[in-house]
């Protein structure tokens, strides 16, 4: 099983906030990636790896950002145990980026196995297991060889029109997925956080949505979610449901992290 980060983003939302916030505490952060942001103690992608290294069906790892932060990505990468690929989009500007589907792309590219696809400002919590997951996923394979597992968290009514919102059957299957529905529009609330494991199988659906949609606005394939609409229609799609799901947005967002992700 081949694991990809999604890094390609620039967080001009948090840039902006760490650009405009008064009390210049945080302004040793300014042009930090999102996922290299400090957190507990280590940056956010380490948490991730940390994770990986518990799973051995894991066996390599590819990073996809982009030209203008490839750099500080290959200074993280240098100082861990793990080896990684570091591959760009080749982008050096949010204007210019390629999109989170096509960095999906770039980041199976040779691949003939499994894919877990993670992205790179997303966190969960302790009581998450990655093993579990692997292991559901791998359960599912066995029966259905196209079978993908995605997430779902919990999100609250005023939060369901800033989240890709999933519907599932009773057996957890993924009937619908809706991007920032109006909380009217869907009695789900299920958010579906970019952490999804890919059957080597499926993965021609991932070519075929990028071919499909290559003339369409960025819009169409800068939102992970736009695939999954489209892949439960080809593929049997499952959640897995956690908790809780940390998504580094803001200032807000990442003190909050910061703040449940204290070193004990």
């Amino acid at each position: 099983m081949r694991a990809v980060l999604l890094a390609a983003g620039y967080g001009t939302r948090l840039e902006c906030d760490l650009q405009n916030d008064a009390s210049g505490l945080f302004s040793h952060l300014v042009g930090t990636p999102k996922p290299l942001l400090p957190i507990g103690g280590m940056p956010l992608v380490t948490h991730w790896i940390k994770a990986f290294d518990q799973v051995p069906e894991i066996t390599s790892v590819v990073v996809v950002t982009n030209d203008l932060h490839k750099p500080l990505y290959q200074t993280w990468a240098d100082g861990l145990a793990r080896h990684m690929r570091i591959v760009s989009d080749g982008s050096t500007s949010n204007e210019e980026r390629s999109g989170a589907v096509a960095c999906m792309e770039i980041g199976a590219a040779g691949s003939q196995e499994d894919i877990l696809f993670v992205a790179g400002d997303t966190l969960l919590p302790s009581d998450f297991s990655l093993k579990t997951l692997v292991s559901k996923f791998k359960a599912l394979h066995d029966h259905e060889k196209e079978a993908c597992l995605v997430l779902s968290a919990p999100v609250s009514e005023k939060n369901v029109s800033k989240h890709g919102i999933i519907e599932v059957e009773e057996r957890n299957r993924v009937t619908q997925f809706l991007e920032k529905p109006q909380p009217q529009d869907t009695t789900s609330r299920l958010q579906c956080p970019c952490v999804y494991l890919m059957s080597s199988e499926s993965l021609h659906h991932l070519q075929n949505f990028l071919e499909e949609n290559r003339n369409a606005p960025l819009s169409c394939r800068d939102a992970t979610g736009m695939f999954i609409g489209s892949l439960i229609h080809r593929a049997p799609v499952f959640a897995h449901h956690v908790t809780h799901r940390y998504d580094v947005g803001g200032l807000q967002s990442y003190l909050q992290c910061c703040q449940d992700f204290q070193p004990s």
